[in-house]
């Protein structure tokens, strides 16, 4: 009998950087992405200029010699997002040495829907806003400006947002630039450090009436657990008075 095997290869989506050639000289510039090395980009560039490229950029590198021209990365982002963050790009410097600048779209109108009148009940969905800022909000963060290299620090990802995109649902890609080292809007992001999230727990033992205390859930569990992941604490937590865990009962001091 064959015995048919299958492998499931992992696949990580390729990551390419947008970069901006400028010119020293006069502070033109051309953009575009690449998936290559940035140096191995500016390299093609320079080999394309001796090879009497009719590109704007490339007959600017005979002009002025490649000596007035450098390259900066500008954002870095998955493969399939490259097209895009180009074009934010582009729209927000238009550059010169670019042969083809994109039409920016206008805005599409999106009619005002009528109001619909809801009958009032005892409770309300919390708005957005109102929300909590989540697992990581107490998680300060620190930007660096490509261009200038100068630095700046936020105390979350949501102010961070708010100020660099006016978007606070961009907070999720900044932590996860900040996370890996990465290059979004701008900006090298990097994770400094985190206010303590522990909460200290007490417990009292159900028949002697003993106290001890922890600095946090994961203290007790490592004083008392023996191996164990501590679901009896949590469920004791949720429930005073009903459930015990180790033989006490807990409470969030």
């Amino acid at each position: 009998m064959n015995i048919h095997t299958i492998v499931y290869v992992g696949y990580t989506m390729a990551r390419g950087s947008i970069y901006t050639i400028i010119n020293k000289e006069n502070g033109h510039r051309y953009i575009n992405y690449t998936l290559l090395a940035l140096n191995k980009e500016w390299q093609n560039h320079i080999e394309s200029s001796k090879r009497m490229s009719h590109e704007l950029i490339h007959r600017a590198f005979r002009q002025y010699g490649i000596d007035k021209f450098r390259i900066i990365q500008l954002d870095e982002c998955e493969e399939r997002f490259l097209e895009e963050r180009r074009l934010h790009w582009m729209y927000q410097y238009y550059p010169e040495y670019n042969d083809k600048l994109p039409k920016k779209k206008e805005p599409e109108v999106i009619p005002v829907p009528k109001p619909v009148v809801v009958k009032k009940t005892a409770w309300r969905q919390i708005k957005p806003e109102e929300r909590g800022t989540g697992k990581y909000s107490s998680i300060r963060i620190m930007g660096i400006l490509v261009e200038t290299g100068e630095s700046k620090e936020w105390e979350n990802s949501r102010m961070a947002a708010i100020e660099i995109t006016g978007d606070v649902r961009k907070s999720s890609n900044i932590l996860l630039s900040a996370k890996k080292g990465w290059i979004a809007y701008g900006y090298r992001w990097k994770l400094l450090e985190a206010k303590t999230l522990k909460k200290p727990v007490k417990g009292i033992h159900k028949r002697n009436w003993v106290e001890v205390n922890y600095e946090s859930i994961s203290d007790a569990i490592r004083e008392l657990g023996e191996g164990s992941r501590g679901t009896g604490l949590i469920r004791s937590l949720k429930h005073p008075y009903k459930y015990t865990w180790k033989g006490f009962l807990w409470f969030y001091a």
